[in-house]
């Protein structure tokens, strides 16, 4: 199985989503998180499996929320490279992956 890296960016969108989930929905928080998990450990059981987005970056719906977590992985290892709600603009997600 691949080790699970979680870039700089992606880490600071999953804290903005419990920032806001704490400040809106307190009772959702824990529910947002084991759907992050539950995708994590899909991603990582079959990194292949997701969408193939751009290049080499691929995509997972997390369930039951509007969030997709955007990935890329290599022979050892899957980067998560962040975490968009589906109603931000592509141009979010497409312009922090092209840099």
């Amino acid at each position: 199985m691949h080790d699970i890296r979680i870039g700089p960016a992606a880490q600071a969108d999953v804290e903005a989503v419990c920032r806001w989930y704490e400040s809106e929905h307190p009772e959702a928080v824990q529910l947002w998180l084991e759907a992050f998990d539950r995708a994590l450990t899909s991603v990582r059981k079959h990194p292949q499996r997701y969408v193939l987005i751009a290049g080499n970056i691929r995509r997972i719906k997390l369930r039951r929320h509007s969030y997709t977590l955007y990935y890329r992985f290599s022979e050892n290892e899957i980067e998560v490279l962040g975490v968009f709600h589906d109603r931000q603009s592509p141009d979010r997600w497409q312009s922090r992956f092209r840099e």
